[in-house]
């Protein structure tokens, strides 16, 4: 039995999935959101994380950073305008501290 896809986590809009050689792939059918060709796409699709408020904005755009896991337990902060990524980390306080780390400014 397929697992129920949640609603996509940017728009609410319903997902779908594709399919092509033995990998899926979930996209939103409404502002198209999608993720990597995986063999667990959907189970990386209905994965959430908790908003972090103890983030800085981005020192490049100014937006807001998420903590995402990766497939092999890692860590990274990555910016929603410009994804700019930190290093992946062991854990995620480990990720919002390299993130939340600033370089002094030269002026």
């Amino acid at each position: 039995m397929p697992e129920e896809l949640k609603p996509c986590p940017f728009c609410g809009g319903k997902p779908d999935i594709r399919e092509a050689c033995g990998h899926t792939q979930v996209y939103c059918t409404e502002c198209g959101a999608n993720n990597i060709w995986s063999y667990a796409a959907t189970t990386l699709w209905n994965k959430r994380t908790r908003r972090d408020t103890d983030l800085k904005p981005c020192p490049i755009c100014g937006k807001k950073g998420r903590v995402f896991e990766s497939y092999d337990r890692k860590y990274c902060v990555q910016c929603l305008g410009c994804t700019l990524t930190t290093v992946y980390c062991r854990t995620p306080k480990e990720a919002k501290a390299a993130w939340n780390t600033r370089a002094v400014s030269e002026t």
